[in-house]
Order: C-alpha cells, then sequence, then structure tokens
C-alpha cells in the first residue's frame, strides 16, 4: 500500500513543461485554424454566401427573366423571381414548370401570386399555371422559401415557361450551397 510520504516530488514546478520546439507544430496548427475561421468571418461580413445571378431567354415574340440565388446557405430564405414580359398584350394563362431537384432546394415555399392550379408530374417537376391580368404585357412571379440543408454543394434545375404566342423558354439555374 501507498501513502503519501512514499510519492516522489521533483525538484522544479517546470519539469513537465514542453519545450518550445516539441511545441511548434501545435502552434502552427493553431494560428492556421485561427487564420481560418477570420476569413469564414469576414466572408460573411463581406456577403459573400447570400449571392444571386440573373438568366433570360427571349425570342422575337417575348422574354422571361429570372433572379435566382447563385450561392445560398442552408436555413436562410431565398427568392426565385421570374419575370415575364411580351412584345404584345399577354394571353390569359401562363405556365411555370420548375425541375424537381430546384424545387428540393427550397423549403417553406410560399408562391406570390397564388398559382390557379399546381401539379407534380412523374418526375417530381412543379407545373404552375397562373391567371394573367387583362391586356398587361408583363407579369412578374416570386417564390420565397428557406433554402434546405441537404447536403450537396450544388443544385441544378431547369425553369420552363410556356404561353400561347411565345412559344417555350427553358433556362437552365445552378445554385451553390454553403452550409
Amino acid at each position: 500500500m501507498h501513502n503519501i510520504f512514499d510519492a516522489e516530488v521533483a525538484n522544479s514546478t517546470m519539469a513537465d513543461v514542453i519545450e518550445e520546439g516539441e511545441n511548434k507544430r501545435r502552434r502552427y496548427f493553431s494560428l492556421a485554424f485561427l487564420l481560418l475561421v477570420g476569413l469564414v468571418v469576414i466572408a460573411a461580413v463581406a456577403q459573400v454566401y447570400d449571392r444571386t445571378g440573373t438568366a433570360d431567354s427571349s425570342n422575337e415574340r417575348g422574354s422571361v427573366g429570372i433572379g435566382y440565388p447563385s450561392v445560398a446557405r442552408a436555413g436562410n430564405e431565398i427568392e426565385l423571381e421570374l419575370e415575364l414580359v411580351s412584345t404584345t398584350a399577354l394571353p390569359e394563362t401562363a405556365t411555370i414548370e420548375i425541375s424537381s431537384d430546384y424545387v428540393m432546394l427550397f423549403e417553406d415555399l410560399s408562391i406570390y401570386p397564388e398559382p390557379d392550379s399546381q401539379t407534380m408530374d412523374g418526375l417530381g417537376s412543379l407545373e404552375l399555371v397562373f391567371q394573367i391580368p387583362p391586356d398587361s404585357e408583363s407579369t412578374r412571379v416570386v417564390l420565397t422559401g428557406r433554402a434546405s440543408d441537404r447536403w450537396e454543394p450544388s443544385t441544378v434545375g431547369t425553369v420552363t415557361t410556356r404561353w400561347q404566342d411565345s412559344g417555350t423558354h427553358r433556362i437552365d439555374l445552378k445554385t451553390w450551397r454553403i452550409p
């Protein structure tokens, strides 16, 4: 049996301190980690995480412009804004189809104005049909929601619009995700 009087006591209180050479690698890793955290904070302040992009498609009868998030952070609110413009008055209805992968980018999806009908096809694409005000040459549709937290570096999708006289406008979109 051991008791306190049998314990060995070092002559110095500094005997267990690591030498500077042995601690050098740990200090470099600590400095690199602090620099990485600093860069993330600077990027957040510079709003690198919430970038938007635009895309458009046009022909002689009409055009479609889209504002979309090119970089989205999980949980942040994002918007997909479409503007349909015609050289003459728009017809009574317009159809917007969004591919399933891009629909999955949104959580808590809300659509303004409210579509007259919305359906999903067998592949998961969302088809929205909107009533257009009479004699208007342009209309705007906004989809709002929170960016989902799926662990994929990017989401690629397609938005297709159709209305009478203008044919089909197909626009490919790509949004990068930051967790």
